[in-house]
C-alpha cells in the first residue's frame, strides 16, 4: 500500500472490481446450477406425469373390469351391459378402443 491517496484510491478500486468479478462468477455458476436443477426436476415431473397417467388408466380399467364381473356374477345382466356400453363408449372417445 502506498501514501499517495490516488493510487490507494485506485488500488481500493482494483480490489473492489476483483471482489465484484468473483462474486458475480459465483452467481453465475449458482445460476447454472439452479437451471439445470430446474431442467432436471421439469424432465422428471413430465416423467412421472406420464408413468401417472398410463398408471391411472390401466388401474381405472382394472376397476370398471372388477365392478362388472361382480354384476356379472350376481347375474344383473342390465348393469353389466350398462357398465359395457359406458365404458366402451368412454374408450372410444379416448381414442384408446382396441
Amino acid at each position: 500500500m502506498t501514501d499517495d491517496p490516488t493510487t490507494a484510491a485506485i488500488e481500493a478500486q482494483n480490489d473492489e472490481r476483483a471482489q465484484l468479478r468473483a462474486e458475480n462468477h459465483r452467481l453465475s455458476k449458482a445460476l447454472v446450477a439452479a437451471y439445470t436443477d430446474v431442467e432436471v426436476v421439469t424432465a422428471d415431473r413430465d416423467r412421472l406425469s406420464k408413468l401417472d397417467d398410463a398408471s391411472f388408466a390401466k388401474g381405472y380399467d382394472q376397476a370398471v373390469c372388477e365392478i362388472r364381473d361382480h354384476f356379472a356374477r350376481t347375474e344383473q345382466r342390465e348393469v353389466v351391459a350398462e357398465i359395457e356400453k359406458i365404458w366402451k363408449s368412454e374408450r372410444a372417445s379416448a381414442g384408446t378402443m382396441s
